[in-house]
Parts: C-alpha cells; structure tokens; sequence
C-alpha cells in the first residue's frame, strides 16, 4: 500500500514538475496537529458524536412533541458532561487493551474517526462512533506495523456490539407488554393482541424451547408484573396518562443523556488515556465538554431523521425507547465497554415494532442505518490506515 501511494506521488511530480518540498505540506498539517494540538482530533470527533447521537436521545420525544428542541439539547449538554466525569473512565480501559496505541497516532486516529462520522452525519445516518475509533485503531495500527490487535479484547467488542440491538428489543418488548397490561384502557388492545398473537406463532415455528424461553421472560413475566400494577395504581384519566408520561419520557431522556456520556466518551478521548496523554479523569471531562458543543451546534438533522422517519411514537413508545436504549448502553458500561446509542435505539424501536405490528417502523430507513452500521468500521479502517500510511512515506 504504501508503495502504491509513493508511486503515484512520484508520478504526480513528474508531471506537473512541482518541488519535491510542495509534497510536504500534507505532512507539515499533520505534524503540526500531532504535535501541538493532539486533541484537536479528539475534540472534533466529540463533537461529531455529539451531532449525531443527540437525535438517539432526544429524537423520539422531540417528535413526539413533548420536550423543545433547545431544551432538550441543554439537558443533554449538561448531562453526558456530569456522565462522563463519574463513569467515563470505566470504558477507557477496553480501548487501552484493544491495540498498541503511540502518542503520535492519537491524533490521525481520532481524526480519521471524526472524518467518518461527519460523512454519515451529512447523510443524516446515525452512526456508531465506537464502531468509528475501532476501526481507526486496528488501521493506524496495522499501518504502523505494531503489534496485532488484542483479538480476545476485539472478540468481546463485537459480542457487545450484536448484544446491543438484541438487548434493546428485549428491553422495550419487556416494558411495552408490562405499560399495555398496566394501562390497557389507554391502548388499542386489539391491534396489539394481533401482533402478539403472531410473534408467538413465529417463535413457535423457529423453535421448541430457546425461543419460548425468551417469549415466557420478554412476555409472560411483563405481563404478571403488569397486572400487578394494574391493581396497585389509581386509574388515570386521558389528560393525567398522557401528562403522567410526558413526564417519565423527560426523565429518561436525561438518564439517557447520562448513559451517552459515561458510554461514550471513551470513543472519544479514550485514546489519549491509552496513550499516555490524559489521565482518565482529564480524558473524560474534554470528551463530555466536546460531545456537549456537538449536540449544541449541528445536531437538528439527525435529530428529524431519528425522531420523525423512523416510526410515529404515541407517548408510551417513546418512553420505552428512550429507556431501552439507555439501560442498554449503561449495561455495557458497567462491564467497560463502549457500544453505539444508535445500535441501541433502533433496536428498541423493533422491539416495539414488534409488539405494535411490523409497520410500525419505516423499514426502508432501518435498513439505510444499518448500512451505516456496516460502512463505518470499514471506512474508519481505511481512512486510518491511508492517513497514517501518507504520513509515513512523507516522513
């Protein structure tokens, strides 16, 4: 690779017969943010992150039309700062062990990752930063010729990255099946007990007992804690459950805001800690202040894609989307390991989906977010691995 790039430098030279001294400019730009400025690279994939998550956490309940716009993004500001100051550093560790990472790459890492996730935040495609700074540390790395990856380390990362989907959808059919048997007076029962009654039949079909396993925890148990609740709480009228749930989708909309925060921020600064750089608690402040200025400045788009494309949310959708995709991703950061909010919420939106019958979410953009979930590794793969591999043969 890096012979091809040195040909076709040499070749550019000779034809155009510009001095050899006009090929080191690319090479001064990336010293010079290697050297004075590291974090510059850090700061700008903060703040794409922030851009393009912020419609994971407040997206749905935006639509929905329950929070404004600004008032959302400054709870969230305020919140993934307070969450990457108290748990931000449980992450940073899987991205220490995940590859061998030198001072001097942190900065095209980073950037390479940013430069990723600002293509697909243009294309309005939440995206996976964590699945962005992997992909950029096995390039640079591969590109320096240093040791291979931590495969084991690398092996548990992609458990999770599968986990998190798969996890949110059990979460949200958990919770909708508990709300629709707590508050079934407000719910459609009968359009719903068709979806059901078809996911039964489905799993039957595939299997005789994993799946029924699975159907009697995500099903049967909501359903026995359901009633329980049904019994306990006073009946609400119309205007006090929709008021009742406003309220709650606020609530989890800032521990989500939160869990972004103590998740994520090891994508972000998680490489200068494993450098050396940062201290962990450094590391994380600077992250959660750069996600916090994304979502404050160019996070809008995402947020109509998220909250208005995908599926049309009543009030107890939207909190239990909220929510799934938070306890997911706060699950995965009690055991150190970044994972994606998009991962996340759209695996929740399935979950309900599921419940509230298959059209209840725009599979076309489903479909073009995974895509984004497939391209963002590799293109962060690249992008390293060429970035660094310039700079190599300019040096």
């Amino acid at each position: 690779m890096i012979g091809l790039i040195k040909a076709i430098l040499q070749l550019l030279n000779s034809l155009i017969n510009i001095p050899i001294y006009i090929n080191k400019i690319p090479l001064y730009i990336l010293k010079a943010g290697s050297k004075y400025s590291p974090l510059s690279g850090g700061i700008y994939l903060g703040w794409s992150l922030g851009a393009n998550n912020t419609g994971n956490i407040f997206g749905i309940a935006i639509s929905a039309r329950v929070i404004k716009y600004w008032t959302a993004i400054i709870l969230l500001s305020l919140l993934v700062v307070v969450g990457a100051y108290l748990e931000g550093p449980k992450c940073m560790v899987t991205i220490k062990n995940t590859a061998n990472i030198l001072p001097d790459i942190t900065f095209l890492t980073t950037l390479s990752s940013a430069i990723t996730m600002t293509i697909l935040t243009i294309l309005a495609l939440p995206a996976s930063t964590s699945q962005a700074i992997i992909g950029s540390i096995i390039g640079a790395s591969l590109a320096m010729k240093l040791e291979p990856p931590n495969w084991n380390v690398l092996l548990k990362i992609i458990i999770c990255w599968i986990g998190t989907p798969i996890g949110a959808i059990f979460i949200s059919v958990f919770l909708y099946v508990m709300l629709l048997v707590t508050f079934g007076e407000h719910f459609d029962i009968k359009e719903h007990e068709k979806a059901l009654k078809t996911k039964i039949r489905f799993i039957n079909v595939i299997s005789k007992y994993v799946f029924k396993v699975l159907l009697f925890l995500t099903v049967l148990i909501p359903i026995i804690f359901g009633n329980i609740l049904n019994k306990i709480m006073p009946k609400l009228s119309e205007r006090k459950f929709q008021k009742f749930f406003k309220f709650w989708i606020i609530v989890s909309g800032i521990y989500s805001a939160y869990t972004l925060g103590a998740n994520n921020v090891a994508n972000v600064t998680g490489v200068f800690f494993a450098s050396g750089l940062l201290s962990a608690t450094k590391a994380s402040i600077i992250g959660g202040l750069s996600i916090a200025f994304g979502a404050l400045t160019f996070s809008k788009r995402v947020i109509k894609t998220v909250g208005f494309k995908i599926t049309y949310f009543d009030l107890p959708s939207a909190f239990v989307a909220t929510l799934s995709q938070a306890l997911t991703v706060h699950f995965y950061t009690q055991i150190g390991v970044p994972v994606s909010t998009s991962q996340a919420v759209v695996g929740a939106v399935v979950g309900i989906g599921l419940i509230r019958g298959i059209e209840a979410f725009g599979r076309k953009k489903v479909f073009q977010i995974l895509l984004g979930w497939l391209f963002t590794p590799l293109s962060a793969f690249v992008i390293a691995y060429l970035t660094v591999s310039i700079m190599k043969f300019l040096m």
